[in-house]
């Protein structure tokens, strides 16, 4: 499994004025989330951004322990849960290649 190479978490958000949120460490910036339009959405997404340390730390767990519980074999009665559990690992083993830039999908 790769490592994630930037800045370790946590991530805070703080806000400097109507338009502007900030999404930092302790010791450094992360980004600055403008919203020129005056409406909350940028507040929100600085959250999201403040929270992708601790998102891709559950998804890699998840990931890696997917293999103790995820279903190889099952009944017909069971088809459907396996196949989503299957779709959802999937989903979540591409966003942590686009987390890491691992993802060869958009180049």
């Amino acid at each position: 499994m790769s490592e994630f190479k930037g800045t370790p978490g946590p991530w805070v958000v703080g806000c400097s004025s109507p338009t502007r949120a900030e999404v930092n460490t302790a010791n450094s910036s992360i980004a600055d989330v403008w919203n020129l339009h005056r409406d909350v959405n940028h507040v929100a997404n600085a959250h999201l951004i403040a929270a992708a340390p601790e998102l891709l730390e559950a998804l890699q767990a998840f990931d890696a322990s997917a293999d103790l519980w995820l279903p190889a074999n099952v009944g017909e009665d069971r088809v459907h849960e396996a196949e989503a559990l299957h779709q959802l690992r999937h989903k979540a083993s591409a966003a942590i290649a686009k987390a890491l830039n691992t993802d060869t999908t958009e180049r």
